[in-house]
């Protein structure tokens, strides 16, 4: 699966929505604090993993490109529109990857 292909674009954009979804049902209660962002990324890495590994048992293809591992991780944020908390998946190497 080529990484920029539109097939995968449209798998992240889904995956981002469930997870943002999964998110909010299982965070939306309270009001968002500083340290529920850490709390919420760290829930939403743990799903989106899930669902990776999910995804590699129906595909060789990932299997064998993400055998080290998927390059994708969580970052999360307290949206000030909607009052709260907002994930995005990026690239480890991307742009809006927290700092090593």
């Amino acid at each position: 699966m080529d990484p920029m292909s539109e097939e995968s674009l449209k798998i992240m954009i889904q995956l981002k929505a469930i997870l943002q979804k999964d998110v909010t049902d299982h965070f939306g209660r309270g009001r968002p604090t500083l340290k529920g962002v850490e709390d919420v990324r760290q829930y939403a890495q743990d799903r989106l993993d899930q669902y990776i590994r999910e995804l590699q048992k129906q595909s060789k293809e990932l299997q064998e490109v993400w055998k080290m591992g998927h390059p994708f991780v969580i970052t999360s944020r307290i949206s000030l529109d909607t009052h709260t908390y907002a994930i995005d998946i990026t690239a480890k190497d991307g742009p809006k990857a927290p700092p090593r």
